[in-house]
């Protein structure tokens, strides 16, 4: 009896310091946007026009919180199209309801900024029932706001 309760005691001082571990893990971790940002801020701008090449290594920054995985990887990217000085692509959240489409979004088209040269940037949400929501309220983003997730003033 006495056996069956100290492993009890054991079981549960092991769950106990899981949930403490991955509470502490959800405070050192940084939010996706700040993550998303440090990452991407690394590309070398080389004064060149940008690449497809140079896209995806940017859409790779961009990871999805549920999974860990980039947004690329997950093939959550369609028609990337790269000129020298626009880039438009097509984003499909993971689901129709999915609570981080608009800032997966958002910082989509922020890394995309980050590519040397680039003037324009589309992203275009669909597959997700606020698609028309979210792509107005992205239409709005400059490109200093897609970085620090806030909306242009100016519109």
């Amino acid at each position: 009896m006495t056996d069956h309760i100290s492993q009890a005691t054991h079981s549960s001082q092991r769950k106990t310091r899981s949930v403490q571990q991955i509470k502490k893990d959800a405070k050192a971790r940084p939010r996706m946007g700040e993550k998303m940002a440090k990452k991407a801020s690394r590309t070398p701008r080389s004064g060149t026009a940008p690449t497809k090449d140079n896209a995806i290594a940017q859409l790779k920054c961009v990871i999805d919180p549920h999974t860990n995985i980039s947004v690329y990887d997950m093939k959550l990217i369609s028609d990337l199209r790269v000129t020298p000085q626009s880039i438009s692509l097509v984003f499909r959240p993971t689901s129709p309801f999915c609570p981080v489409a608009f800032s997966l979004a958002r910082s989509i088209k922020g890394v995309m900024w980050n590519l040397d040269g680039v003037t324009d940037v589309s992203v275009v949400v669909v597959g997700h029932y606020q698609e028309d929501t979210i792509n107005n309220a992205l239409k709005e983003l400059t490109p200093g706001d897609s970085s620090k997730g806030k909306r242009s003033a100016s519109k």
